[in-house]
């Protein structure tokens, strides 16, 4: 981490990443004037925002719990270092329990018709899936500058679905340096890109 920044910068760049999501939703298409354009109308939205406008904004009572329980820093991070959430996007939990890597080679595999044994509905949430993905990717020279990853210190999400998977005798997840909260498709589709790195918010627990 090369610099501290404020909570409020965080939760801007959160609802930012959230807003940005109709930007590549199934169907649209944008040319990267559109996208550049689009993009400044939503961060002169939040830009001057109160942090008390921008927390109620966050529906996730959690997740803003957390973010004003941390301490913030910018920098850039290896992919390899960071753990998505399991099940990200109703993916199997068997692609999710390794690093940002092990889940782009898993996707590779899938889209490259490698992978079976899954039911109809399963395949749909992979496939659904493997689209966003490859919506990003045919951005991602515009999506990793604009976008950072917003990320905790390694457990403090996988470790609540261990918990849940040991008890139940499931899947565990491996804990990294790093948990992404918010971007896990945005790293995954980082890494299918041939990509090792991001640009990142870190929250530490102070």
């Amino acid at each position: 981490m090369i610099a501290k920044v404020s909570r409020r910068e965080v939760k801007k760049y959160f609802l930012l990443a959230n807003a940005g999501k109709e930007f590549f939703k199934k169907g649209t298409h944008f040319g990267i004037d559109e996208l550049q354009d689009k993009y400044h109308a939503k961060l002169k939205e939040f830009i001057d925002m109160e942090e008390k406008a921008l927390d109620e904004r966050i529906r996730d009572k959690i997740r803003l719990g957390r973010y004003n329980e941390m301490d913030w820093h910018t920098g850039n991070v290896k992919l390899k270092e960071m753990g998505s959430w399991p099940e990200m996007k109703g993916l199997p939990i068997e692609f999710t329990t390794g690093n940002i890597p092990d889940v782009a080679r898993l996707i590779g595999k899938f889209k490259n018709g490698t992978m079976s044994g899954y039911g109809p509905e399963k395949l749909e949430k992979i496939s659904r899936c493997v689209e966003r993905l490859d919506s990003i990717g045919r951005n991602v020279n515009f999506v990793r500058p604009n976008f950072p990853l917003i990320l905790f210190q390694g457990g403090e999400i996988r470790e609540e679905h261990n918990d849940w998977a040991r008890e139940n005798y499931r899947l565990l997840c491996n804990i990294f340096r790093y948990d992404i909260d918010d971007g896990s498709e945005r790293a995954v589709s980082y890494s299918l890109a041939g990509l090792e790195d991001a640009p990142v918010y870190f929250g530490q627990r102070a």
